[in-house]
């Protein structure tokens, strides 16, 4: 049995109507279906398609997608995210409001399109799938970003398509929920037991995200070591950084123990400095190592730390867009260029 709530849901339909949207599509007389024949998708890619259904489909077991505009664009792969629009449609939900209007014989035409998605009152209702801020599109689709991922709802929809695609898919409506956490979104007019239509177009792939390039020890600080420990830097012959330029590292000792992950969370030594500095802004290797999980620590460390070991010893230059940024701190200069060495303690 299909349920939203125990109450009736208010939903904004396209003519800022408020309209009730019960739990149960049961004696309006609906014709039932199958699939995607049950509705029909047109209109300009990028623009609120127009979709009209048919018939309300039979609960499907599993998701099936269509590629209804074929991209000319670049192909999307599973390492980039992708820009992209996206409108949701729920049949029984749009065909029990058809016909409550069509009951009721008082309200507009226009208030009794199928063309609009269901929303909730709120005009902007954010949902959070798979870590997406998935917004659900009123009369305007706003452009989002999904990120990579090779599995999910959206790994469906990206498979072999291109920047220009519109790519139609009807799911469960358990797999939409599940992702919140719930077997039905009563907000959005999804019952537990629904066919929901989702439409995407493609519209661009997100920049690349950043990565660390490695570069000889000689284009990088020369460390100042005490009692054998990182007590400085000097730049005698190092290029003064550009604040356009990428993360650069050198990894001076690679280590052999555990690996650190996006998730991992480890424990170091470390030594700051900016350049031409004849003073470190910040250290600890004449006191203790200290542990944090990496997601918890600027860019530029994420990024060049993951993938090295348990024992390693690197050192890394971090353009501001990856540090600080414009903010300064304590003996750090608005949007300065960071040089920091690293020894990876433990990881965990």
């Amino acid at each position: 049995m299909r349920t939203l709530s125990r109450l009736c849901v208010p939903v904004l339909i396209a003519s800022a109507t408020l309209l009730s949207a019960c739990s149960t599509n049961a004696g309006y007389g609906n014709p039932a279906g199958s699939g995607l024949s049950t509705v029909t998708v047109t209109g300009d890619f990028g623009k609120l398609p127009t979709v009209s259904w048919k018939a309300v489909p039979d609960y499907p077991s599993k998701t099936t997608v269509q590629t209804l505009i074929p991209g000319t664009g670049d192909a999307i792969p599973a390492d980039r995210g992708v820009e992209a629009k996206i409108y949701v449609s729920d049949a029984q939900a749009v065909l029990q409001k058809q016909s409550l209007c069509a009951a009721t014989g008082g309200a507009s035409a226009a208030s009794c399109s199928t063309n609009f998605p269901l929303i909730a009152p709120a005009t902007d209702l954010i949902k959070t799938l798979q870590g997406v801020p998935y917004q659900v599109l009123a009369k305007t689709a706003t452009t989002i970003s999904i990120p990579p991922s090779t599995t999910g709802i959206f790994s469906l929809f990206r498979a072999g398509a291109h920047v220009g695609s519109r790519v139609i898919g009807l799911m469960p409506s358990s797999v939409l929920g599940g992702l919140v956490q719930s077997d039905s979104i009563p907000a959005i007019g999804i019952g537990n037991h629904d066919a929901v239509l989702v439409v995407i177009d493609f519209i661009k792939l997100d920049a690349p995200s950043p990565k660390a390039t490695d570069v000889p020890a000689s284009q990088m600080p020369a460390l100042v070591l005490k009692n054998g420990k990182p007590a400085g830097m000097t730049f005698t012959g190092v290029t003064k950084p550009n604040a356009t330029e990428g993360l650069k590292r050198v990894v001076l000792t690679q280590g052999t123990g555990a690996e650190i992950t996006s998730s991992s969370t480890i424990t170091f030594d470390y030594l700051g400095s900016i350049y031409g500095a004849a003073k470190p802004f910040q250290e600890n290797y004449s006191g203790q190592a200290i542990s944090y999980p990496l997601a918890q620590l600027v860019p530029g460390w994420q990024i060049g730390l993951t993938g090295l070991k348990a024992g390693s010893r690197v050192l890394l230059e971090i353009p501001p867009s990856l540090g600080y940024g414009a903010k300064a701190q304590t003996g750090i200069p608005a949007n300065s260029t960071l040089f920091f060495v690293l020894d990876i303690v433990s990881v965990s």
